[in-house]
């Protein structure tokens, strides 16, 4: 159907905003250890939380998945979704981080 960098490209973006949006939204949360700034806890929270929101489609697919799949999702498609994925929390958090110094 599609080229597997489309996967990567959509994965990369999908986990990006899915990570900022996390990690903003914990920073509103008024939780006493969460609100003293972006500390190592609020970044292993936020990561946990995309990763739970971004992670299980495509683990479903390579795993539990794999016989109801589409024909035309290929194995390299699925890993292609998982190293954008990985990508795009990592880019996530570097924004983030890079946003939330640059706002004060």
């Amino acid at each position: 159907m599609g080229h597997p960098v489309d996967r990567l490209m959509s994965g990369l973006f999908l986990a990006a905003l899915v990570t900022m949006s996390a990690l903003f939204a914990l920073s509103m949360i008024p939780v006493g250890s969460f609100n003293d700034g972006l500390g190592l806890w609020h970044v292993a929270a936020g990561l946990a939380v995309a990763a739970c929101i971004v992670f299980p489609r495509p683990l479903l697919l390579c795993t539990l998945l794999r016989a109801k799949r589409s024909p035309f999702l290929l194995d390299v498609d699925v890993n292609s979704m998982l190293i954008g994925r990985v990508m795009g929390l990592v880019f996530g958090v570097l924004g983030t981080v890079w946003l939330y110094r640059l706002t004060g």
